[in-house]
């Protein structure tokens, strides 16, 4: 499915070095750049350094003031994070 794919977004609740040793999200990321379809990550909380340079990620946290607003306003937040990441991966 994925190669048939224009773009692929995944999640983490916290992307960390342990994202992309066994977890999901750097599965898909992986599955998602050997078929050389585009893929971003929206994180709740990014941790220093974990992710490839080149990989666009959002953190929930970051657009928001605080990790209470970001936990209260995940769904919000989550859409406001992919609209950027597919803003930043097709553009038009």
């Amino acid at each position: 499915a994925i190669g048939r794919a224009g773009l692929v977004l995944t999640g983490e609740g916290k992307l960390d070095a342990t994202s992309f040793a066994g977890k999901v999200a750097g599965h898909v990321v992986g599955r998602a750049r050997a078929l050389g379809v585009p893929v971003g990550v929206v994180a709740g909380i990014v941790e220093s350094g974990p992710a490839p340079a080149d990989l666009p990620v959002e953190s929930l946290v970051a657009l928001a003031d605080s990790l209470e607003e970001a936990e209260r306003e995940a769904a919000a937040l989550t859409a406001r994070a992919a609209e950027a990441l597919v803003s930043r991966l097709c553009p038009t």
